[in-house]
C-alpha cells in the first residue's frame, strides 16, 4: 500500500476505490488474526485444509508461513526461497516448530530460473501432491509442476490474475481479455483453462487451485 508521502507526491492511486479500500482493510485484518495461515486468499486456504490428506507431499516455490502450515498437516514439505534472510527466516521458524518434514532450499545468488526450479526438477515426474506457485519465474515453475503433479494433484497459483483473465479491480490484473495474456503465460492458460479449478479473490488479489486430470489433452 503506497505511504502517505507518494500518495501527496502522486496523488490517490486509480484503483483506490471505496471497495478496494474496504476489501484492502479487511485483508490485513484478516492476517493479522491468523498469522500462521499461508499467505494466499483466505478462502482458498480452508479449501486445502478440508481436501488435503495427511499422506500428502508438497512442493512450494517460496517459503514462510505456508511452510509452517503445510507441513502441520502434511507428509512432507519441500520449499525454495531465493532470499537469503527470508531463507534463514524461514528454516528459524522450522526449527522452533521442530519440524523433521520439511525440506528447505536456498535458490543460489543471483537466482536464474534453472538454479530456482532445480529442487522440483530433480524429481520424478507425477511426484507431488500439490505445488504452490508463489515465488520467482512463476510461469516456468507453474509449467514444470504440470509434469511433477500426480493425476488428481493441485496446482496452486497465487496473485493469478496477474497472469491470466479475469474480471478483478485488483491494481495489477491484466483484464478479462486473452489477448491481455502475458506471452509466457498462453500456452499454459490453453491447457490449464481446461482443468477443473476454485478460482476465488478477497479484492485484493486472486488464488486460483488447479486440479490435475487423470489425462492431459
Amino acid at each position: 500500500m503506497p505511504r502517505l508521502a507518494e500518495i501527496l507526491r502522486d496523488g490517490i492511486p486509480d484503483h483506490w476505490t471505496w471497495k478496494y479500500v474496504r476489501d484492502r482493510t479487511r485483508d490485513i485484518v484478516q492476517r493479522r488474526r491468523h498469522p500462521t495461515d499461508p499467505w494466499i486468499v483466505p478462502s482458498a486456504t480452508e479449501l486445502l485444509d478440508k481436501v488435503l490428506m495427511p499422506g500428502d507431499v508438497v512442493f512450494e516455490f517460496g517459503s514462510g508461513r505456508s511452510t509452517l502450515w503445510f507441513a502441520a498437516r502434511l507428509s512432507k514439505v519441500v520449499s525454495v526461497e531465493h532470499d537469503p534472510l527470508w531463507y534463514e527466516h524461514s528454516r528459524k521458524l522450522v526449527e522452533e516448530a521442530g519440524r523433521s518434514n520439511v525440506e528447505l532450499h536456498l535458490c543460489p545468488s543471483p537466482p536464474t530460473v534453472d538454479g530456482y526450479v532445480a529442487p522440483l526438477a530433480e524429481h520424478a515426474d507425477e511426484s507431488f501432491d500439490l505445488v504452490l506457485v508463489d515465488g520467482l519465474y512463476r510461469a516456468e515453475c507453474a509449467e514444470l509442476a504440470i509434469r511433477k503433479l500426480r493425476a488428481g494433484g493441485l496446482l496452486v497459483i497465487d496473485n493469478v490474475e496477474r497472469f491470466f483473465p479475469c474480471d478483478s479491480s485488483s491494481p495489477e490484473a491484466i483484464g478479462n481479455s486473452e489477448n491481455s495474456i502475458p506471452a509466457d503465460w498462453r500456452a499454459l492458460w490453453a491447457e490449464l483453462r481446461q482443468w477443473r479449478r476454485y478460482w476465488v479473490s478477497n479484492g485484493v488479489t486472486h488464488t486460483a487451485v488447479f486440479w490435475k486430470p487423470a489425462e492431459r489433452g
